[in-house]
């Protein structure tokens, strides 16, 4: 079992997992959310943290379009 933490521990360097989970967010649909952590070994992530994710969901992409674009 692993939540989001583990996420972004694990994933940080992984650039298909990290431009699948920004295209899920700007979707908004938490349920899809839910199951792209869950499809991934990340079952602790609840469908409540995934509707916070997407009401949050602006400022993580920007985050990510900026600050992490070169990573």
């Amino acid at each position: 079992m692993a939540d989001f933490i583990d996420f972004i521990a694990k994933e940080a360097g992984n650039r298909e997992v990290g431009k699948k989970f920004i295209e899920l967010l700007k979707k908004g649909d938490a349920a899809e959310l839910k199951n792209f952590f869950d499809s991934n070994g990340y079952s602790d992530v609840s469908l409540d943290d995934c509707k916070k994710l997407i009401q949050n969901k602006q400022n993580i992409i920007n985050s990510a379009e900026t600050n992490l674009k070169d990573y």
